[in-house]
């Protein structure tokens, strides 16, 4: 979800990086190899991430089995002081990260405060009412719905950022 995230951003004109723990996935492989049209940049290292970033998204976590633990990123994520967006974090949160925001798919289970402040997106509702209409859907148009929540977010925090800038 996050690869896709960057894409989507990234075909309106953000500049983004996505950061790749592991590219064994076939999901991964098919979500990079679409992103990587983009001609944004793509790393497989901390150490080539940049020291700073006007925004932070993160998707990590498997939705379920053990959440893992990245420690070189979450010191990373904690020098660069940029908001972190998280994209269906575990409900338990994300070991070493604590995101300012959550953008959840669905009406969440019980969060924990590690999860920052939670935004709902139900998909569900929305692509039922499109079957009932007739119209076909398919997974990009879900992907795009999610795109349109992660859009207003990064604009809602984008517009913070600024008037706390100017406001200085």
């Amino acid at each position: 979800m996050g690869i896709n995230a960057a894409r989507h951003l990234a075909s309106h004109g953000v500049h983004t990086i996505v950061y790749i723990v592991s590219s064994e996935v076939a999901v991964i492989k098919k979500e990079l190899s679409l992103y990587i049209l983009t001609k944004n940049q793509v790393v497989y290292s901390v150490s080539n991430l940049p020291n700073f970033a006007d925004l932070i998204i993160v998707a990590l976590c498997e939705k379920y089995g053990e959440s893992k633990s990245y420690p070189d990123l979450c010191d990373w994520a904690t020098r660069n002081r940029a908001p972190i967006l998280a994209l269906d974090p575990p409900s338990v949160g994300i070991p070493g990260i604590t995101p300012k925001f959550s953008l959840l798919p669905v009406l969440p289970l019980p969060h924990s405060s590690k999860n920052g402040k939670l935004y709902l997106c139900n998909l569900d509702s929305q692509l039922t009412f499109l079957l009932k209409l007739g119209l076909s859907t398919s997974r990009l148009l879900a992907q795009n719905l999610l795109y349109l929540c992660i859009q207003r977010m990064t604009e809602s925090v984008f517009r913070r950022t600024a008037s706390e800038i100017f406001n200085s």
